[in-house]
């Protein structure tokens, strides 16, 4: 006899209710568990609203002696399987960009995953990742076709129709009491919040693509009229040289956190001094980025444009925009223009945002060193490179 037959009969004839209520919190967990977001401990295995109406559906058909019709039992599969990649998604994407994974937005960036991944580990790790991740989404679809088949043989013995009625009475009741909770929104009542709110969500905003999209234009030409009301000729940088490095990883929490601030704050004010000691002025200020822990391309473009680009639909909307940038006004005010991105290495597909004269990319730098994972050379060499292809020719 397979071993998990005999584990479904060991907990049908043993401890009906023990198990019972097991394959409920493991049920609760399937469906609410954010990891790797920050959340309160075990709070995903309170019962959800969404597993004691599916418990209620499956007590029905033991009343009555029924069993659920394959087809419905295969969707429910599919669906926790589903919902398990949307929380695993939204758990990522909160710990990295505090929000949630949006399916039209961010689905079309899975591939770039793929590609961190492949430029980041060794080709032995990424198959095995490639291959745990499939195996993963297997066992996964595996084990939960197994918990419902099994919860649907145990909802039909009277015990546990008494275990599910008195859970289920137990938390109405709390649910008239106040709670003092960090996320509001993962609770209803004393229960744990239906999954389909979060489906919900995703539904509303597919709906109101257009809507959105407008509202997203909108934003972009209101940025345009207003730099065609300011004034943009450059005329007192007197022809000067302007270089703009955009060092990445150097954030505000080098000064918020004590533990990197009294590392890094003594060689800031080196610095500072050994610039002011060459007549170089040193003037800094926070911005307020539009992207956070990663989409650096967002922030770049936020810069060149003005316009606030805080994920790839917004980004993909300026491309096809093609508003005025940064560099536009200093190619105006006859500056030529170049752009140095070592760490792009392959080239993109449809408009640049950006609209510079000349253009170097990684392939294109001459770089024959080690790279650095997902960075392909070191700020050094970019430096030398700008000064000896990019500053020393214009000085003459």
């Amino acid at each position: 006899m397979p071993t998990w037959r005999r584990f479904a009969r060991f907990c049908i004839a043993a401890k009906p209710a023990v198990a019972f209520v097991a394959l409920l919190c493991l049920l609760d967990a399937a469906l609410n568990i954010r990891y790797p977001a920050g959340e309160a401990k075990f709070w995903y295995l309170l019962p959800s609203v969404d597993a004691i109406c599916l418990l209620a559906v499956y007590v029905l058909l033991g009343l009555r002696a029924k069993r659920m019709p394959a087809v419905a039992h295969g969707v429910l599969v599919a669906l926790f399987v589903f919902v398990r990649l949307l929380r695993l998604a939204d758990g990522i994407e909160y710990s990295n960009f505090l929000r949630t994974f949006n399916l039209y937005i961010d689905l079309p960036l899975l591939p770039e995953l793929v590609r961190f991944l492949y430029a980041t580990q060794s080709h032995i790790a990424f198959t095995f990742i490639v291959l745990g991740v499939a195996v993963g989404l297997v066992a996964f679809a595996w084990v939960a076709h197994r918990v419902l088949s099994l919860i649907e043989r145990l909802s039909a013995l009277p015990v546990n129709r008494r275990v599910f009625a008195g859970v289920t009475a137990a938390f109405l009741l709390a649910s008239l009491l106040r709670f003092d909770r960090t996320y509001p929104e993962r609770y209803t009542g004393a229960f744990a919040a239906s999954v389909l709110r979060r489906l919900a969500d995703e539904a509303a905003f597919f709906v109101s693509i257009y809507g959105h999209k407008t509202e997203r234009r909108a934003r972009i030409e209101s940025v345009e009229r207003d730099l065609a009301r300011t004034p943009s000729n450059l005329a007192k940088l007197g022809k000067r040289n302007v270089l703009l490095f955009l060092v990445e990883s150097y954030g505000r929490v080098v000064f918020d956190r004590p533990t990197l601030a009294e590392h890094m704050l003594p060689l800031y004010a080196k610095l500072e001094s050994d610039l002011g000691a060459s007549g170089y002025a040193i003037a800094s200020r926070f911005l307020a980025s539009s992207t956070y822990g990663g989409g650096s391309w967002l922030a770049h473009a936020t810069i060149a444009t003005g316009i606030r680009i805080d994920d790839q639909w917004q980004y993909e909307l300026a491309r096809a925009t093609q508003p005025r940038t940064l560099e536009s006004f200093l190619h105006a005010a006859g500056h030529d223009t170049v752009l140095v991105q070592p760490g792009t290495t392959r080239e993109a597909s449809g408009p640049d945002i950006h609209q510079f004269d000349r253009s170097f990319f990684g392939w294109s730098m001459g770089y024959k060193g080690p790279s650095f994972g997902w960075a392909p050379m070191p700020d050094q060499y970019v430096l030398e490179f700008v000064g000896r292809r990019v500053v020393a020719p214009a000085a003459g």
